[in-house]
């Protein structure tokens, strides 16, 4: 049987640490410093200044241009950044270019954009992270503990006796339509096929960073000793019955 003991720890790699009070799972290692550059605006007749990042709020010297014009932030923080700083700010209900175009409409060919944003990326952050593509079995034999979108991911995850957080968020139009339809109780794989909790799992709108924390820290409180016998118990389950058992169970309990 195998086994697993882990000790997790989140790792925050923006320039700056932020508050997380009591959460000591976070831990701040920054990849990247940010450090201002000399710039000069060369136009007075643009109509709306979008601010690409707390950064860029930082790093902007010109508020005083910011008077009467449109003024969208990429994102909650970079909102507040700038209210902080007496800004109002409109921010997109999606995030993403796709989402700051519907939120400026039709009037978009009307305007005059000033981006606000760094002048490089984070290019070297190959060196600092793992990225490995088509050996999710291996990779997780080796994981401690993993975040897993739902799908046969979570299958392979209990089956190589690591614990993961399942989360599953589609379109809101998709959900909506599709959330009547549905009459279980889980909808991660591991959970459907024993039929109780084993694995947090977050859905849709209660997907948030304090939600995936919570989730970890009660992986960590069930401890070694729970979830090696409940993966012995789904990899035995596997065994008596194939896949085609555990296709037949899942089917049952979406009622197709």
């Amino acid at each position: 049987m195998g086994g697993f003991d882990y000790c997790m720890n989140i790792i925050d790699t923006s320039s700056k640490s932020k508050d997380y009070a009591s959460n000591n799972l976070i831990e701040h290692i920054p990849l990247f410093e940010i450090e201002s550059i000399n710039y000069e605006i060369i136009a007075d007749d643009y109509t709306d200044i979008i601010f690409q990042s707390i950064a860029s709020v930082e790093n902007f010297k010109n508020f005083e241009i910011c008077d009467k014009k449109n003024i969208y932030s990429m994102g909650k923080s970079t909102k507040k950044a700038l209210s902080e700083k007496g800004i109002h700010s409109m921010i997109p209900k999606t995030s993403g270019s796709s989402g700051l175009i519907k939120l400026i409409g039709k009037e978009i060919q009307k305007q005059k954009f000033i981006v606000i944003k760094g002048k490089d990326g984070l290019n070297d952050i190959e060196d600092f992270i793992s990225i490995s593509y088509g050996d999710a079995h291996d990779v997780l034999k080796k994981t401690k503990m993993a975040i897993i979108t739902s799908g046969t991911a979570t299958l392979e995850s209990i089956l190589s006796y690591t614990p993961c957080v399942t989360l599953y968020k589609t379109n809101l139009v998709s959900y909506l339509i599709i959330k009547p339809l549905l009459s279980i109780d889980f909808f991660s794989l591991p959970n459907l096929i024993s039929g109780k909790h084993i694995l947090p799992e977050l859905l849709q709108g209660n997907i948030s960073t304090e939600a995936i924390i919570e989730s970890i820290k009660y992986i960590e409180q069930q401890g070694t000793t729970f979830f090696n016998n409940e993966c012995q118990e789904i990899s035995n389950q596997l065994k008596a019955g194939g896949a085609e058992k555990a296709a037949s169970k899942i089917l049952e309990l979406l009622n197709c």
